[in-house]
C-alpha cells in the first residue's frame, strides 16, 4: 500500500463442484479480466460473457451478457438504490433498498414471471435490525399481485429469522460482497433464482 504496487486482482478461478440436476462433479475454469484494475467482464467455459459498465463515479452501472441478461444500477449517494434486472422471456426484477446511512435497512423486490401461462408478479420484503453492526433480525414479508387487479395479496405471516455472533466478528462488511458473488455467479449460470 502507498508505494505505488499494483492491487493484486483475481484473474483465474478454478471451481470443483457437483452439478445438482445431474449429480455429477464438473470442473469449470472462470476468467475476470480487467480494465484499469476494475472488472470489466467475467467469462465461463460454456461461452457465457458477462460485461460491467461504470459510471462517471467509478461505480457498477450495467451488468450484461448479450441481450439475455441485463442489470442496471442507480445510486442514492454512495448507496445502491435500484438494481433492474430483465432476463428475456423469463423474468423481470426490480429491486429497490433504503439505508440508514451505510446499512441497509430494507429491501423491496418486485419479480415478474414472463415464463408462466399468466405472467405471474411477486413481491419480497425484507426489513433489517442490526445490534451494533451485525445483522440481527431479518423479517420478510412475501405476497402475489392479483393478474386481473393488480392488487397485492400479501402473506398473512412474514417469516423472521435471528442472528447472534460471537464479539469479534461482524459479518456486515461481507455482505455486500456475498451478494454481489451470488449475482456474478447467477449471471455466469443463467439459472433463475426464485425470491
Amino acid at each position: 500500500g502507498g508505494s505505488g504496487e499494483t492491487p493484486r486482482v483475481l484473474k483465474k478461478m478454478f471451481t470443483h463442484s457437483k452439478n445438482d440436476e445431474t449429480g455429477e462433479w464438473e470442473d469449470e475454469t472462470t476468467i475476470f479480466n480487467y480494465t484499469n484494475n476494475k472488472l470489466t467482464s467475467v467469462t465461463d467455459d460454456s461461452g457465457t460473457d458477462m460485461q460491467i459498465e461504470y459510471n462517471s463515479s467509478n461505480k457498477i452501472s450495467k451488468v450484461f451478457s448479450g441481450t439475455v441478461i441485463t442489470s442496471n444500477f442507480e445510486y442514492s449517494g454512495t448507496n445502491v438504490s435500484k438494481i433492474t434486472t430483465n432476463i428475456e422471456g423469463m423474468s423481470k426484477m426490480v429491486a429497490k433498498f433504503t439505508y440508514e446511512g451505510t446499512k441497509i435497512v430494507k429491501s423491496e423486490i418486485d419479480t415478474e414471471l414472463l415464463f408462466m401461462p399468466i405472467p405471474t408478479k411477486i413481491y419480497t420484503e425484507d426489513v433489517y435490525e442490526y445490534q451494533g453492526e451485525n445483522v440481527s433480525k431479518i423479517t420478510t414479508k412475501m405476497g402475489a399481485y392479483d393478474p386481473i387487479t393488480g392488487v397485492l395479496e400479501m402473506a398473512p405471516v412474514p417469516a423472521i429469522s435471528t442472528y447472534q455472533y460471537d464479539a469479534k466478528n461482524s459479518p456486515y462488511p461481507f455482505i455486500a460482497k456475498r451478494i454481489l458473488d451470488v449475482f456474478l455467479k447467477y449471471c455466469s449460470t443463467n439459472r433463475i433464482i426464485l425470491l
